[in-house]
C-alpha cells in the first residue's frame, strides 16, 4: 500500500435476528476487542425483529441501532447499511451476528483493493488447538471456554497464510464492500425473498463490473453458520420453500448455466468445453459470466460430461512385474494410457531402461492407445503433475493416476468411471484397496485404512506430496463400487529390495525389516506388524479368496483352488 494511502471510513454493519440472537453479545464483545477503530469508523446494528438489548459494556457511542418497522429480508438490511456507508462515504463490512472475530482479522480486509474480500473462517480452514478442533458448522457451545485455543488457531493461520485467493464468489458471511465496488455495483437485488442468492447475485454483478472475489487468508474469524435460517428456526419445508423461490428467481435473471455455477457451486461442469476451461485456470470469471449469459443452456455441458475423456497416467521406472495384467484390466476403460519413465528413480542412482520401454512396446495396444514419454523428475510428485499436463494435452478431463502393479476389475471400473461422469462437482475420487503379500495369493487383512487418488479432474488442483492431491471436494468411492488390487508386495526378494530403495518412502523403511520381516515370514506366517514403514498399518497377511480376485489374476489360480 502507497504510503501516501488514506483509507475511508469503516462502516461496520451487522444483522440479528431473534432467531439467533444469543450470538450477538458474542460477536459484540470479540468485534470491540479485537477490531482497531479510527475516528471516523462506526457499527450499525440492524437489530430485524426489534427486540435486542445492547450489552451494557459494549461502546454506545461507536453503535448505532436500527430497527425495522418489521422484519425485512437480509437484501432489504444490506441496503439499509449501505445507504449508512453511501452518507458516510464509508467501506462497508457486512457482517453476520454469528461470528467471533480475532485478533488481526481486520488488516488484511483494510488494504486498498478493487474487490469483495472475505476473511476466512473454519468452514474453508480447519484448524485444532487445545481442546478446540473446529468443524464447518459449530454452536456457540462448542466454542463457549475455549477462547485462548480460538485465538491459538486464528494465530496459526495468521502467521502461516497471506495474500489473496480469488474464486468465483464468496459467501456472504463477513464481507468487505469498499466504496468503490457499491458505487459500481449498485444496491442488493431483494427480489430473492427471506435470504439466499441476494449474495451470488452480487457476485455476478460485481464480475460483469470486472470486480474479483477474494479471499484474505491471513484473515480469520468463527462462522457458526445458519443460525437464523437453516440451523436456528427453519423447519426443513420452510428451508426448501425459501431454497426454491430464490433459486427460481436466480434462474429467470441469470439462466440456468449461471445458476449451476453459482448457486450449485460446481463450475467442473463446464471444464469440458476448452475454452472455458481455460478462462477457469486463469480465474478469468468475468469473461466466463459473459459467456454463460450469452449462452445459458446447461445441455451442451452435460451431454459432453456424460462422456468425458479419462487418461490413465502411469509413473513408472524399472519394475514391470505386473504391468501386463494392470494395463489388460484398464485398456477398454481408458480413452489413452500414458507411460512417464524417468531416466532415474526419486531415491536412487540411475539405470537402463531399455527393457522396460521394450515391455511397454510389447503390450497389447489394439486401439493404438498407449503412448510413452520420458522425462527427469526429481520426486514422485513432479512426475505426477507433468502426468497431469500430458493428460490435458492430450484433450482427456480426467487422470486416471495408475502405477504398474494397480489391478482392476474391467467391469466395475467402467461403472465407477460413470459415477464418475455423473458427478462432475467432485475434483478427486479416491479408492480403497487390497494390498497383496508375496503373489496374487495372500493379502494384508484387515485392509489398508487409507485411500488412494484414482481419478482426478483436469484443473482442479496438483499433486503436493508424493500421491497427496490437493484440491477443494474429494469423495472416497465405496468398496463395492470400486477396489483397487494392489500387488504392491507381490514381488520377489530381489525386486522388494529394489522396490524399498526407489520408492517415494524409501528414507522411511524401518532397519532391518528386509529380513526380520518379509524373508522371516515366509517361516513364520503368523507374525504380525509388517508394514516396511508403518508396521501397523499391515497387521497380518490371510490367503485371499480366487473369487475375491479380479478376472486378470483368477487365471492364474489353478483349478482345483479356483473350484474350492
Amino acid at each position: 500500500m502507497p504510503d501516501t494511502y488514506k483509507r475511508p471510513p469503516h462502516l461496520f454493519g451487522m444483522i440479528t435476528t431473534a432467531a439467533s440472537r444469543r450470538y450477538t453479545p458474542v460477536a459484540l464483545r470479540s468485534f470491540f476487542e479485537h477490531t482497531p477503530l479510527d475516528e471516523g469508523d462506526h457499527l450499525v446494528l440492524v437489530d430485524n425483529d426489534g427486540n435486542f438489548a445492547v450489552p451494557k459494556e459494549i461502546p454506545a457511542d461507536r453503535v448505532t441501532v436500527f430497527r425495522p418497522k418489521q422484519p425485512q429480508s437480509f437484501a432489504r438490511n444490506a441496503n439499509v447499511l449501505l445507504a449508512y456507508a453511501r452518507k458516510s462515504q464509508a467501506d462497508l463490512f457486512l457482517m453476520n451476528n454469528d461470528l467471533v472475530f480475532t485478533s488481526g482479522w481486520l488488516e488484511p480486509l483494510a488494504t486498498d483493493r478493487r474487490s469483495l474480500v472475505s476473511p476466512v473462517s473454519n468452514a474453508q480452514v480447519g484448524g485444532r488447538a487445545g481442546m478446540l478442533a473446529t468443524s464447518p458448522a459449530m454452536d456457540l457451545d462448542d466454542y463457549t471456554g475455549h477462547e485462548a485455543e480460538l485465538e491459538a488457531i486464528a494465530h496459526h493461520n495468521r502467521t502461516t497464510a497471506s495474500g489473496y485467493q480469488r474464486v468465483a464468489s464468496l459467501a456472504f458471511f463477513c464481507i468487505k464492500i469498499p466504496r468503490v465496488v457499491y458505487e459500481t455495483v449498485g444496491d442488493f437485488d431483494e427480489r430473492f425473498g427471506k435470504g439466499g442468492g441476494e449474495d451470488r447475485d452480487y457476485a455476478v454483478r460485481a464480475w460483469q463490473s470486472g470486480i474479483p472475489q477474494e479471499y484474505a487468508r491471513a484473515s480469520y474469524v468463527l462462522h457458526f453458520q445458519g443460525q437464523s435460517t437453516w440451523r436456528g428456526p427453519e423447519t426443513s419445508e420452510e428451508q426448501a420453500q425459501r431454497d426454491a423461490h430464490y433459486t427460481e428467481a436466480f434462474r429467470k435473471k441469470w439462466g440456468a448455466a449461471l445458476t449451476y455455477a453459482f448457486l450449485g457451486g460446481d463450475w467442473n461442469l463446464f471444464r469440458t468445453d476448452r475454452t472455458l476451461a481455460q478462462l477457469l485456470d486463469e480465474s478469468d470469471f468475468t469473461s466466463l459470466v459473459q459467456h454463460l449469459r450469452r449462452k445459458p443452456a446447461l445441455e451442451p455441458f452435460i451431454e459432453r460430461q456424460q462422456t468425458a475423456r479419462f487418461a490413465a497416467v502411469c509413473c513408472i521406472y524399472d519394475d514391470d512385474s505386473w504391468l501386463a495384467p494392470a494395463i489388460e484390466s484398464v485398456y477398454d476403460a481408458c480413452d489413452s494410457i500414458w507411460f512417464l519413465v524417468g531416466e532415474r528413480p526419486w531415491h536412487s542412482e540411475g539405470r537402463d531402461q531399455s527393457a522396460l520401454i521394450e515391455r511397454i512396446s510389447g503390450l497389447a495396444d489394439p486401439g493404438g492407445k498407449i503412448h510413452l514419454v520420458r522425462g527427469d523428475w526429481p520426486d514422485e510428485a513432479s512426475q505426477r503433475n507433468a502426468g497431469l499436463r500430458v493428460a490435458s494435452q492430450a484433450g482427456a478431463d480426467y487422470c486416471f493416476v495408475l502405477d504398474a502393479d494397480e489391478i482392476y476389475d474391467s467391469n466395475q471400473l467402467a461403472t465407477a468411471m460413470q459415477v464418475v461422469r455423473q458427478n462432475p462437482q467432485i475434483d478427486c475420487w479416491r479408492s480403497s484397496c487390497f494390498t497383496y503379500w508375496k503373489s496374487h495369493e495372500y493379502r494384508v487383512d484387515p485392509p489398508e485404512q487409507v485411500t488412494a487418488s484414482v481419478f482426478v479432474r483436469l484443473g482442479t488442483g496438483r499433486f503436493v506430496e508424493n500421491r497427496t492431491y490437493q484440491a477443494a471436494a474429494f469423495f472416497d468411492l465405496p468398496a463395492d463400487t470400486l477396489r483397487m488390487h494392489h500387488m504392491s508386495y507381490a514381488r520377489t526378494d530381489e525386486q522388494i529390495l529394489r522396490k524399498i530403495s526407489t520408492f517415494g518412502h524409501a528414507k522411511e523403511v524401518v532397519p532391518g525389516w528386509f529380513e526380520q520381516v518379509w524373508r522371516r515370514w515366509d517361516t513364520e506366517r503368523t507374525i504380525e506388524n509388517l508394514n516396511p514403514c508403518w508396521p501397523a498399518a499391515y497387521r497380518r497377511i490371510v490367503t485371499q479368496p480366487a473369487h475375491a480376485l479380479p478376472p486378470v489374476l483368477r487365471r492364474l489360480v489353478p483349478a482345483e483352488r479356483a473350484a474350492s
